[in-house]
This record gives C-alpha cells, structure tokens and sequence, in this order.
C-alpha cells in the first residue's frame, strides 16, 4: 500500500501529452494549444473608422465651425474610388476602410447639415482620431497566442479575427468506462430487492463529458471472468480505461486477476486512504488502467484525486497545486489511521478565505451526502480529531 502522493508521482511518469488534433474554433475553447498561434496579415489590413461619422483630413478642420462638402459615403466593405481634396469629406460607417487622402473621422454627433450637400464640424478633432491605422491590433507574422495557453472565449474570437479556422490543440485521450458487479442494473432497468441501480458510470461519464471528453461505455461486466475478461480486452483498446469496482481483494473481485491475464502490468494497487484503498492503477502497452473501487463516493473520490490530474496531464493542461485551506465549523474525528476524506460545504467568505461545513456523513455508499456537499476536506492519518476552528486541506468538486 502506497501513499496519495506516491500514487499520484507514480501515475504522472505515464499520463503526458501524446498526440495532438486540429478542432473547428467553435470547439476549441478550454482546449490546450499545442503550436503559437500567428497573425495571418496585419490587423487591420487598412486603415479603418471605429466610429460612424466623416472622413475628413485634419489640416481642414483645425478649428470649429468649418463647412466642408460631402464628396460621398463610404459603407464597412466598400472602398472610395478618388481621393478626398481640400474641403472635401466623406459620410464613413463604423469598419469603414478611411478613403484614400482622409485621415481622421469626426463622429456624427459632433457635426451638423450645411446646406444640401455640406456639413459643419462643430468640435476640431485630434489628428488620426477614431481611426485604426493599419496593424493597429498585430503586424502580419506577429505571435498571437503561445502553445500551452487554455484557449478561452476571446482567443477564440482573436484567432478567427486573424482568418484562422481551426486551432492545433493536444489530443483529448480516448477513455472507456467499464462497470463490474452482478448486483448492479442500468438506472431504470427492472431489478430484484437485492440488486442496485449504476450510480459509478453515469457519475464518471458525465464528468469526463464535462471535461470535454466524448468517452466509451462498455456497459457493466458481471462477476464472471469470461465476461469481465472480454469486456476489459476491449477497454484496452483506449489510452485510457475506467473500471469500476471488483478491484479489492474478496473472492469476486476479479479485475486484478483479469487484467494480468491481458497482459497489463500493475504498477500499484491500493492507497492509504479512506475513501478508496483499494484503488488499482496498471498499463498495458500505451493504455493507462485506473481500478476504482465500486461505492460512489470512494469513485468519486478516485476520480477526482488520481483519474483528473492525469487526464488533466495527457490534455496538456497546467498543474493544479490543490493545496487550499480552509477552517472548520464543527469537530470532526477520524478513527481510519489513513489520510481521510469528507464530504463538506465549502463556502468563500471574502478575505477571511474558506468556510468548511461538514455534511452529515456515513461512509462511501453515502451519495446523498456527495450530493449535499461541494468538496471535501481531509484530515490526516495522524489527525484522530480535528477541532472546530482548525485548519484543514479542501478539494473543490469539478469535472477535471
């Protein structure tokens, strides 16, 4: 039996990022870039009005009051043919490129109609003001965005601005999920008095859906080996596989056995804590295996603690340090002698940092109070009892 921070060193030796695919950017947002983004031209690409007004040249209008004559207008997407002369303007619209001789907009609402084809300057604008010169915003071959960064909403919209379609981003790993257990059913499905509905799966598979991974449900295996067996040779076949329950050390937890007759190799089964001991992480050629250990809570917390880093690591994502504090609002005991984990309330109270409420709690098939909570606190194997007031570690609830 190893510790949480030797099963976690353990496993990162094996979960890094391993290939890459190119996303249409309306799919690319929160996704890991793995190439430097560059402007395509420069931006923009003309000299362009950000206002609605007139297009005038400054040594016209140094002063108020001077009538000049519209030469024409100038619609975003359209370009003026001739040049603008002394005493000449055009109407120009926002995005507007500026007509050839112009070189500063004066905006609606600092002018006025004069006579039938004229109109009065009321305020002498600045040299170049309300115009964008030409690579205002990036010079062609400028670099945009460096690899690593977690494209968010504006990249996406500065990417496409700069005529890319699609972004080069790390591959999201493919994952099954495998469920065991001759006592479990599909939620739904008709079951006797002594059968349970999947709680695992459908926790897993929407967690890894909310992380912006599509991954593969390989139904529930059950309690015999030639049915496990087939079921776990065909997760292999995925970067990752996902196996929930059957991996503690009872006459039908079969997944251990199983999986050295595929011909993985276990690289560290069970870890010193409380929910989830009997966690079993084992590779078999590329395939990373994660054993999560059946009642929901222990798989949740396998999950969140061990399966999460890692894909977080393959996805190129930056590390987490996890290391928040909170202070606790009641006495809590821990009679395991392991690191433990508990359900809790954690609420932000400004500059005074987290709050922890404990949820009332009775062990690892306790998914109501997984419900209840929206993270947990830990206490070590050290820590028999923690007072109200103590400092504790938290872990806020996520996808990954």
């Amino acid at each position: 039996m190893i510790s949480l921070a030797q099963a976690r060193k353990a496993i990162s030796r094996f979960a890094v990022p391993r290939s890459t695919e190119t996303l249409d950017l309306s799919s690319a947002c929160g996704r890991v870039l793995a190439q430097d983004v560059f402007a395509l031209q420069d931006d923009p690409s003309f000299v362009r009005s950000f206002m609605d007004g007139f297009a005038v040249r400054s040594v016209d209008v140094r002063r108020p009051g001077i009538c000049l004559w519209v030469a024409g207008a100038v619609p975003a997407g359209r370009v003026f043919l001739r040049r603008i002369l002394k005493g000449e303007c055009a109407r120009v619209a926002t995005g507007a490129m500026l007509p050839p001789g112009s070189d500063t907009v004066v905006i609606q609402e600092e002018t006025r109609p004069a006579g039938r084809c004229g109109v009065e300057i009321l305020k002498a604008p600045r040299p170049g003001e309300n115009v964008y010169p030409r690579g205002a915003f990036a010079k062609k071959g400028q670099r945009l965005l460096r690899a690593g960064r977690v494209l968010s909403v504006p990249d996406v919209g500065l990417m496409a601005a700069a005529g890319h379609r699609k972004a080069k981003v790390a591959a999201a790993p493919s994952v099954a999920v495998l469920s065991t257990g001759s006592e479990i059913v599909a939620p739904g499905s008709r079951k006797t008095p002594v059968q349970v509905w999947n709680a695992t799966a459908p926790l897993l598979l929407a967690g890894l859906r909310a992380a912006g991974i599509e991954p593969v449900y390989l139904g529930i295996a059950r309690d015999e080996r030639g049915p496990l067996s087939r079921r776990i040779r065909e997760g292999l076949k995925h970067d990752v596989l996902l196996i929930t329950g059957a991996v503690s050390v009872g006459s039908l937890d079969l997944v251990p056995r199983a999986l050295r007759e595929a011909g993985a190799r276990t690289v560290f089964h069970r870890v010193r804590m409380r929910p989830g001991k009997p966690f079993l992480f084992a590779r078999k050629g590329r395939c990373l295996i994660f054993g999560l250990p059946g009642n929901p809570v222990s798989t949740f917390i396998g999950f969140s603690l061990l399966v999460a880093p890692a894909l977080r690591r393959i996805m190129g994502y930056p590390a987490v340090s996890g290391k928040e504090e909170g202070v606790l609002q009641r006495e809590v005991r821990n009679d395991s002698g392991r690191l433990s984990f508990f359900p809790a309330r954690l609420i932000g109270r400004g500059s005074g940092g987290l709050v922890v409420y404990p949820v009332a709690y009775a062990g690892s098939a306790d998914l109501p109070a997984l419900a209840r909570g929206n993270g947990f606190f830990s206490l070590g194997p050290g820590c028999r009892r923690a007072l109200k007031g103590s400092k504790v570690r938290v872990v806020r609830m996520g996808a990954l």
